[in-house]
């Protein structure tokens, strides 16, 4: 009977089997790593540049996002506080007391 070397340990195995069963277990858990740090830079992203919409209070998770002094808008919750216009497209917008005015009401209030 041969002995180990010292150091060495025994194992029975079937080499190419034993070798398809590590590689499919490393691939498995690279791929769940993978999608562990994935999800985890998701839910950070999610955490720190979502805002949220001061017209409904939702999360503006749209490309673009409408600042106006410190408070959020989505596109089309922006809109004035008199007549309601959507002011998305409109060159300009007013802001005084946490409401949005169009140009003409804004000038009337």
């Amino acid at each position: 009977m041969n002995h180990p070397a010292p150091g060495a340990t025994l194992q029975r195995s079937e080499p190419s089997r034993n070798l398809e069963t590590v590689e499919t277990i490393a691939s498995d858990t690279r791929k769940v790593q993978g999608r562990r740090e994935r999800d985890n830079i998701v839910q950070e992203l999610l955490l720190t540049e979502l805002r949220i919409c001061t017209a409904c209070g939702e999360p503006i998770a749209d490309k673009y996002l409408f600042d106006i002094d410190g408070c959020a808008w989505h596109g089309s919750c922006l809109r004035c506080s008199v007549c309601l216009t959507l002011l998305e497209r409109q060159p300009s917008c007013y802001f005084r007391d946490r409401q949005v005015y169009c140009r003409t009401d804004y000038v009337k209030s």
